[in-house]
């Protein structure tokens, strides 16, 4: 079973950050042509470019990982696949200034508890979190803060807001094979299920998706399992929690 939870607004304070080549700290935005001037960061989107160089800040990220996570080793060559240069000579010469950032692992990232619960419960490699900025990665993947958030998520900043018809055009790191065997199950708000489909719309295995709402868009290629709750504000932890604690029934309670 693969589980893909939502990312979260709660983050580490222990997490490292990227850096740009000339040495300044990266504050990762939806919006940085938004941000009030300060000349202490250099505010990007994922998808802008490295300065002075033609890879985006998420395939630094991705080589970051490929030199200094050798937990990702078997998904090498499916991340690989995703830069522009794959070679081994491209991936040597970026990033060393990074040698140093200390990224989190995404499951350790983001601090809730029920991100533990849930790599505890199913290990690393079969837990992912849906992370805005960074895409659909497995918990054990090394990732930086990304202060964005969709317009409905309270308090979030104007330079923070991801508007879901730019999506489209954002070039998402995507580390769940096709091949998965799965089922791989969704706990997010509806935010996330258009983007999330449009990620593992290859995958062959079981989608099967839970939410609290009794008004979740049908769709034929996933199944939709209601989560009942009194807790509505981040109803999926104790979603998570459920799952972690026993799969099997909670499966059973929801079957269709």
């Amino acid at each position: 079973m693969i589980v893909v939870m939502q990312c979260a607004k709660r983050m580490s304070t222990e997490s490292g950050e990227m850096l740009t080549p000339q040495g300044q700290k990266v504050k990762f935005v939806a919006r940085p042509n938004e941000v009030p001037s300060n000349s202490d960061f250099h505010y990007a989107h994922p998808d802008d470019n490295v300065p002075g160089t033609d890879r985006t800040w998420r395939e630094e990220v991705i080589i970051y990982n490929l030199k200094h996570n050798p937990s990702i080793s078997d998904a090498k060559e499916l991340l690989k696949a995703q830069l522009s240069d794959p070679s081994d000579q491209a991936c040597n010469l970026a990033s060393d200034y990074n040698d140093h950032s200390k990224l989190l692992p995404a499951g350790e990232l983001y601090t809730p508890k029920p991100y533990s619960l849930l790599a505890d419960a199913f290990g690393p490699k079969n837990f992912y979190v849906l992370s805005l900025g960074m895409g659909l990665v497995r918990s054990d993947f090394m990732i930086p803060v990304c202060r964005m958030a969709f317009a409905s998520s309270h308090g979030a900043r104007p330079h923070e807001i991801v508007k879901k018809k730019e999506m489209d055009h954002t070039k998402d790191i995507n580390m769940l094979p096709d091949d998965v065997e799965g089922p791989v199950v969704l706990l997010a708000g509806l935010n996330y299920l258009s983007w999330f489909c449009e990620l593992t719309d290859k995958v062959q295995a079981r989608r099967i998706v839970c939410h609290v709402s009794k008004h979740v868009p049908e769709d034929q290629n996933y199944e939709l399992c209601e989560f009942e709750t009194r807790v509505k504000a981040n109803w999926h932890y104790s979603c998570a929690k459920a799952l972690a604690e026993d799969p099997q029934r909670f499966f059973k309670g929801l079957a269709n």
